[in-house]
This record gives C-alpha cells, sequence and structure tokens, in this order.
C-alpha cells in the first residue's frame, strides 16, 4: 500500500480497520491521566483483552474528534516499510494543520535499531508540537529511553467499582456488589463480555500466546490458570518458574491473580476446554523448560488439583489436553482417589473421552466405570461394563464378584437371580493370596466377608435386623473399609428409619449390638474430631447410620459433629450429580439403545427423550416488544398456551436474560414478592410445568427450557428474540458512523420493531415494569446519541427523526426536548422548536415543579434573538 500512512488519516471519522465494540463504556479517568502531560510520549502496554485501543480511540476521540488525527496500525508490515524509510513523522506532518495525534496501535517486536528509529520518529512528532500514543503488549515493549514517558499497563487499565457495574443489572450489582470483585475479573474482555458472544478467554488467551512471550512465563501462565489457586510454591514445583517470571506475570497479567507478598495466587478461573484451546500447541515448548514431558506436566498439575480437592478441574484437563493413553493410566491410578472424593461425573466423562479403546489400554477401567454409573443411577449403561469386567482373565476373585454383583443390580428377574447364582460359585473356599489386587485395596478378603457381601445384595427384601446382622458381618470379617462403608451406605440408605428392628425385646437387643459393631467398623463412637473430610463412602455410610441409630436408640454413638456435616454435604453432592448426569445423558445424541435394564420402563424413557438431535430442533423465537409472540421456527405457537399471566412472565424474564442462568429464588422474588419461600417454590414449580408444557415439542420433551439443581435458564443456542435485536439495534445507534448510508434502515427497523414498549398489558409485574423502563430509556439514549452525531455530520434530517421518535418516548426527559429543539433549529423549525420548549417547559413545571436548565433556556433564546433579527 503506497499509501498506508495516508489512509491513516481519521478525517474526522472513527478508524475504519477498527471493529465497532458492541459494549462500550467511557473511561474519563485514563483519559485524564493521559491527558496531563501531552508534550511527552504516551504508551499503553497491556495484554491482549485489557482494553488499549479503546481507550486510545476514546483519548482520539475526546481530544481531537478524529481530526488531525492519523491512526497507524502497527501490524501491518507497510508500517515496519515506512519505519524502515523514516518518512513517518515527516509524512504526518506534511499532512497536519498545526496539531497533530499520531496514534500507532498494536506496535510489534522492534530490534534496537528499529525501535532507536522509531523513538526518534516520535521525537521529531513531538518536537514539532504533536501527540504520540502507541499501544503495544509487553514483550514488545522496548522503549525505555523515553524516560518521561507517561507510562499505563494492565494493573492501570483494570476496571473500577463503577465500571464494572456499567454493564451489569441492578440485580447483579445488589446479589454481589462490585467491591467484592476481584482483579481477575476485572479485565475489560471479562467483565464486559455480552452472553451473547463466544466466552472471550480462549480469545485472550490464544492472543497473548501469540505475542512473543518466553516459553518460561508460558509455562508460568499455563500452571497458575490450571492450578486457579493456591501457593506459588506450587507453581515452582510444577514448572520450576523463576521470581523474575512471576513478577512479570503479577505486573502485567492480572488475570493470573499473584500475590507476592502472600506467596499466593488466586487466577482467573478459566474452562479447561478455553484452557486447551489456547496452550495446547504450546505444550511442547511449555515443557522443554521444566524438568517433565508433556504427559508428566500434565499428570502432576492433575495430581495436585487432586490434592486441592479439585477433582473436576482435574479430570477436565486431562480430558481436553492429555493424550488417551495418559488420560486412562491416569484415570486407573486415580480411580480410588476420585471415587473417595465423591467425583463421579467428571471421570465418566473422562472415561467416555477414550472411546472404544478404553477396555485396549486398561482393562481394570471398566469395573470402576460401571460402579461409578451405578452410583449415579445408570444401570443400562453400567451392565455392559460390569459384564465386561466379570470376563477379565486377570482380575482378582474379589473384582470378579464385584462386578457380577454390579451387573446383578442392573438387572431384574431370573437375569438377576443368574447373576447372584453367579457370584456365589466365584466366592473361593478360602483367602485370596496377599497382592492379589482387590476392590478397590489390593489386601485379602475373606470368604466369610464375600459371602455377606453377596447375601447382602440377594436378600433385598430382608428385614432389616437381618441385613444389620450380614453388615455385621461383613465388617468383622477382613473385608476392606472402602467395601464396608459401600455396603453400609448401600443397605442403611434403602432402609427405613422409623421401622426399628425385631419385636422380640432379646432380639432388638441383639440388632442394637450388630448396628453398634457396624458403628465400631466405620469409626462411629469416636468423640472425636477428624482431620480430614470423609471420603464418598463414610460419607454416605455415615449420613444412613446417623440416621439409623438416632431412631433405634443409640444416641451415644456419634460422629464429630462437623464430620456428620461433611457427610451430609456429601450426600447433597451425590444428589447433584445424579440429576446432572441424568439431564447431560438426556440431551446426548449418541445413546445406544436396546441394552438391558433394571426396569421395564427404563429403555422407553431413554429412547423418547433421544427421539432428535440438537441440530434438527428448530430454533425458539420470542417477540416481546409490543405483545407476546411465540415461534417454533416459522410456526406460531398456539397463544392460548400463554393465557395465564405468569407463564408470560416467567418466558419474558427468562429471555431477558438472554440464556444465562438465574437462579429458582431470584425469579420467585421477582414474580412473587410478596409470598413466603414455600409458596413462591409450589407457585414456581407449577408456572414452569405449564411453560414447559407450551413449549414441548412432543409429549414430555422440551429442548429449550433447562433446569438444574437451583438455577434455571433458556437454550441460548436454540433461542431468537427481539430483545436481542433491540440491544444490538442500540449498539449500532450508538457508534455507526455518520456518514453510512444505512441510517434510513435503522430508523425504519425502529418505527416498525420498536414502536411499542416491552409487553405494554403486562403491568403487574414490578420485575417487568423496571425492565420495560430500560428498554425504554436504552432506545431513546442510543436515537439521542445518533441524531446528535448525525447533526454534527451535516444530515440535519435524518438526525431530526431520531431526536423526535426519541422525545415521544419519554417526553418528561429535558435531554431528549433540548436533542430535538437543537434538530428542529437545524432544519429551520423554530416554530416546532419554540413548541417543544413550552411543552418542556410545563411538564417540568407541572411534574417536578421545577423551570428548565439553562441550556435549554439558552436554545429557546437562540430561536428568539434569530426571529428578532431577522424582523
Amino acid at each position: 500500500m503506497p499509501n498506508f500512512l495516508l489512509n491513516a488519516a481519521c478525517n474526522g471519522s472513527r478508524p475504519r480497520r477498527v471493529p465497532v465494540l458492541e459494549r462500550f463504556v467511557s473511561r474519563p479517568a485514563l483519559i485524564a491521566r493521559l491527558m496531563r502531560e501531552r508534550h511527552v510520549a504516551r504508551f499503553i502496554v497491556a495484554p491482549p483483552g485489557f482494553g488499549k485501543t479503546s481507550v486510545a480511540l476514546e483519548y482520539a476521540e475526546t481530544v481531537f474528534r478524529f481530526e488531525s488525527v492519523f491512526w497507524i496500525d502497527g501490524s501491518s508490515p507497510c508500517f515496519l516499510r515506512d519505519l524502515d524509510k523514516g518518512i513517518l513523522a515527516a509524512t504526518l506532518l506534511s499532512r497536519s494543520r498545526g496539531e497533530l495525534l499520531m496514534v500507532i496501535d498494536d506496535v510489534p517486536l522492534l530490534d534496537l535499531e528499529r525501535s532507536e528509529a522509531l523513538s526518534r520518529e516520535i521525537d521529531a512528532v513531538l518536537d514539532s508540537g504533536g501527540e504520540a500514543l502507541l499501544t503495544c503488549v509487553p514483550a514488545h515493549d522496548g522503549f525505555e529511553r523515553h524516560r518521561d514517558r507517561i507510562l499505563l499497563h494492565s494493573r492501570d487499565l483494570l476496571l473500577t467499582d463503577d465500571e464494572c457495574d456499567e454493564m451489569r443489572t441492578p440485580q447483579d450489582r445488589k446479589r454481589r456488589p462490585s467491591g467484592d470483585i476481584g482483579e481477575t475479573r476485572r479485565v475489560a474482555a471479562v467483565a464486559w463480555h455480552s452472553p451473547a458472544e463466544p466466552e472471550p478467554e480462549p480469545h485472550m488467551l490464544a492472543d497473548a500466546l501469540r505475542e512473543d512471550m518466553p516459553a518460561s512465563i508460558k509455562a508460568c501462565l499455563f500452571a497458575l490458570l490450571a492450578l486457579v489457586e493456591g501457593s506459588l510454591a506450587d507453581v515452582r514445583a510444577a514448572v520450576g518458574c523463576t521470581d523474575e517470571d512471576l513478577a512479570h506475570l503479577e505486573l502485567y497479567y492480572s488475570y493470573a491473580g499473584i500475590n507476592s507478598r502472600l506467596d499466593a495466587f488466586k487466577a482467573l478461573d478459566v474452562e479447561p476446554t478455553a484452557l486447551a484451546a489456547a496452550f495446547s500447541a504450546h505444550l511442547a515448548s511449555i515443557a522443554q523448560t521444566t524438568r517433565f514431558d508433556e504427559g508428566e506436566l500434565l499428570r502432576q498439575i492433575a495430581d495436585l488439583l487432586l490434592q486441592r480437592r479439585k477433582p473436576e478441574r482435574a479430570c477436565g484437563l486431562m480430558r481436553t489436553l492429555a493424550p488417551k493413553r495418559l488420560r486412562a493410566s491416569w484415570l486407573h491410578e486415580r480411580a480410588t482417589a476420585l471415587m473417595d472424593a465423591g467425583c463421579l461425573q467428571a471421570p465418566n466423562e473422562l472415561y467416555e473421552s477414550l472411546g472404544k479403546e478404553a477396555l485396549h489400554i486398561e482393562p481394570d477401567l471398566a469395573l470402576s466405570q460401571a460402579i461409578r454409573l451405578l452410583l449415579l443411577e445408570d444401570p443400562a449403561e453400567a451392565l455392559p461394563l460390569a459384564r465386561r469386567a466379570m470376563g477379565l482373565g486377570g482380575a482378582s476373585v474379589t473384582n470378579k464378584v464385584v462386578a457380577t454383583l454390579v451387573a446383578a443390580q442392573c438387572l431384574t428377574g431370573s437375569d438377576r437371580d443368574q447373576a447372584l447364582d453367579q457370584a456365589k460359585s466365584l466366592v473361593p473356599g478360602q483367602m485370596e493370596a496377599p497382592g492379589r489386587r482387590g476392590w478397590p485395596e489390593s489386601e485379602p478378603i475373606s470368604q466369610e466377608s464375600l459371602h455377606a457381601l453377596v447375601a447382602l445384595a440377594a436378600s433385598p427384601e430382608a428385614p432389616p435386623a437381618a441385613k444389620i446382622r450380614l453388615l455385621s458381618q461383613l465388617a468383622d470379617g477382613q473385608a476392606p473399609r472402602s467395601m464396608v462403608m459401600a455396603a453400609t451406605a448401600a443397605v442403611l440408605g434403602d432402609m427405613d428409619p422409623t421401622a426399628g428392628g425385631s419385636t422380640d425385646a432379646s432380639a432388638r437387643l441383639g440388632d442394637k449390638q450388630a448396628l453398634r459393631r457396624i458403628g465400631a467398623a466405620i469409626g462411629a463412637g469416636a468423640h472425636v474430631p477428624i482431620e480430614r473430610d470423609p471420603t464418598l463412602f463414610e460419607g454416605l455410610a455415615a449420613g444412613a447410620f446417623d440416621r439409623m441409630s438416632a431412631a433405634w436408640g443409640l444416641t451415644e454413638t456419634v460422629w464429630d459433629e462437623a464430620w456428620i456435616d461433611q457427610a451430609h454435604r456429601m450426600e447433597d453432592s451425590l444428589y447433584a450429580q445424579r440429576a446432572s448426569w441424568s439431564s447431560a445423558r438426556r440431551r446426548s445424541t449418541g445413546r445406544r439403545s436396546g441394552k438391558a435394564s433394571k426396569t421395564g420402563s427404563w429403555n422407553a424413557e431413554r429412547q423418547s427423550s433421544a427421539t432428535g438431535t440438537p441440530g434438527n430442533v428448530e430454533k425458539l423465537r420470542v417477540k416481546l416488544f409490543g405483545g407476546l409472540e411465540v415461534y417454533r421456527g416459522r410456526n406460531r405457537i398456539d397463544p392460548m398456551l400463554f393465557r395465564r399471566r405468569n407463564v408470560r412472565v416467567l418466558l419474558a424474564l427468562l429471555v431477558l436474560n438472554h440464556g444465562r442462568e438465574i437462579s429458582r429464588d431470584r425469579l420467585i422474588r421477582q414474580m412473587w414478592p410478596n409470598s413466603n419461600p414455600d409458596c413462591g417454590r409450589r407457585n414456581f414449580y407449577s408456572v414452569w410445568s405449564l411453560l414447559k408444557q407450551a413449549l414441548s415439542t412432543e409429549p414430555h420433551r422440551c429442548p429449550y427450557l433447562i433446569r438444574q439443581q437451583l438455577g434455571v435458564r433458556l437454550d441460548a443456542t436454540l433461542l431468537e428474540s427481539d430483545a436481542m435485536e433491540h440491544e444490538q439495534l442500540c449498539q449500532r445507534l450508538l457508534f455507526e458512523s455518520p456518514d453510512a448510508a444505512c441510517w434510513a434502515d435503522l430508523y425504519q427497523r425502529v418505527a416498525s420493531s420498536f414502536s411499542e414498549d416491552l409487553l405494554p398489558g403486562e403491568g403487574h409485574s414490578p420485575a417487568l415494569n423496571a425492565l420495560r423502563r430500560e428498554y425504554r430509556t436504552k432506545l431513546a439514549d442510543a436515537m439521542a446519541s445518533a441524531s446528535m452525531r448525525l447533526l454534527k455530520a451535516g444530515r440535519c434530517q435524518e438526525a431530526l427523526w431520531f431526536a423526535r421518535d426519541a422525545h415521544q418516548r419519554d417526553a418528561a426527559r429535558e435531554d431528549l426536548c433540548g436533542a430535538l429543539m437543537r434538530c428542529q433549529i437545524a432544519a429551520g423549525q423554530r416554530t416546532a422548536a419554540i413548541e417543544t420548549y413550552h411543552d418542556c417547559r410545563r411538564r417540568l413545571a407541572d411534574e417536578l415543579g421545577i423551570d428548565p436548565s439553562m441550556e435549554t433556556m439558552q436554545l429557546y433564546n437562540q430561536v428568539i434573538e434569530a426571529e428578532e433579527a431577522y424582523q
């Protein structure tokens, strides 16, 4: 491009090649800092995502109105060409008229000679009375010779409390005050991210890794983001980073969350998939800077996460970053630790990522996967894995017995009886040799223990007292503690604590003694704090035993209170994982069919939930402005299905949340603010059921609504709404170039699609009333801004359209009256401007008891004086 520098002139308009931000917030404090000393070079140095270009744009518009501004794209090769020729300053100064602003956006990595050359060009511009503003990433900042320069780096660009609140709803601000937001969430790309767009972290991190960052800093950043929080000693042990690397990251990469004073960190919580997208291509170079290879590095970080009680994240990192063989070996080695931590769903997803090769890589994975699926109440998937584990030649007798019992739990009728008979036949006549792998420990298990285990599985309808005695026999044998815990949890968890024991007094005493022996085996009665959290089976067994012993009057056999609380939290976690796994399986598109199941209705339920794929589901389009209209594809859904007001309100609130999750309790407060919580929850579930019925594509299948444990949302991938179009339209009105040819079309969209308010007939909902005012104000603000920019560009007629429409929407706002008067004066409509003034004055006096502002009165005087001069 021979005219590269000449084309860099803005000529009063926004730079063409700089994308228009959908979400822009003014940052006057930073502009003020840049204006303190305008005769020196200003540098904005920060990684991608911190808003460097936005600040430079705002400075150019605020101070220069883009007049005498040259916006140079530093990433263009033409920049290096003209820098080598030494013509930057001379060309720009020859085209300027007095004042001048040279902006070099995204300065590339320069060698010493080019850095000196650019410094000379900057000095030439400054010496001629111009200004220079440069942006670059930390690795490209080689301009220390400008000792008097003004430097804004990453920490300076972190959002203030007010800037954080700009893009947050009042409810979000109330739920979490901006003062509680940490530094890692104050990065502009993260805090101002639009929910309608993809998550910003993958692009932000990928751009940061492309900035010629040293491999040692990449390794340190990867460890910090993977571990999320902990001690810096963990990071040093994992990747061997130096204090200099940590200091560099603390200064420039705020989302790393480093606090060197505390020798700790709390980084931005980035999803494993986003980490994999950014770092997978760099793992080889990262591993070269450590004492590990790629596999050992990932294993080291996953083990650290497991030790820090983050098993789900450990599994996520292995699933997205590790090769299949490493995934399989790590899952096999850590199966017990993951089970103890109560982590079931994440290991299942890791196992499924191995595909058909799983059993060829690690045959023993089948049994642990079958146990996890059974705990998640998915017997149809557990059964084939249990059968495979039964047939493994190298498996221990204990593992074969356990696999057979798992299979029995997945079967019914004669199939179940055959599985139990096979389990009985597998029990040996003597103890296994020490060192053979049992479940899950490598311990010998006695014949009595295995017989008791099989008998418990074979006697689901046995009296409680009989089950207690079998549990006692299992505990008195040489069964591993985890097996005793699992059996205790399974048996006691299915029993009715109020059923009591035997009716005979002596038998009842024996039942209590048997229950005491079970308590001794699982650790009850210690009365001392336990220095660790319970494992999954300990938690389930402790919770069930606590309820049973209280019902049977064994109040002396209790754990430490904190231990019991942890046990109940473990139970809650299991229930939540079951619900999440069930929901995920229903949405899965690749379900296999025709498997045996525990009940006759299981297959039918699963098949009915998988009749379509997300790709085949028609999108849901919801129209809210001017009244509710709901379409599935091109077909409108019967309005009578939304005849109840609360159904319409619930759908509107979900749509206006743009597919983001909203808590159930928050919806209840919004819809029934005066109801007690229990009544509100009952009302919510009733309305939710009606909405689900209205949106269902077929009986009992609604792909649009997603309900999790405590939150609900609409599937954003299947949702379209005029509320989203409203947001996009406002952004275009705010930032579209005044010289564009699309203003007539934009006004037509405003007049046709948004001439009415949001659900104007739903005036009884305080939440919708507040949202209606917010959307009306947002559109009026955008149209007023557009009218002023069009007026400055000399497009009076288009400016008048938008100003008049904005005033009609909210005639009580004085600023909109002033905008309309300016447009009317510019268009020669003096009479109309006078009428607008008197109408504004009357409204202010009647409604607020005040007079118009001096600015509005000056506009009125301007019209009057022009009329007198004309006469």
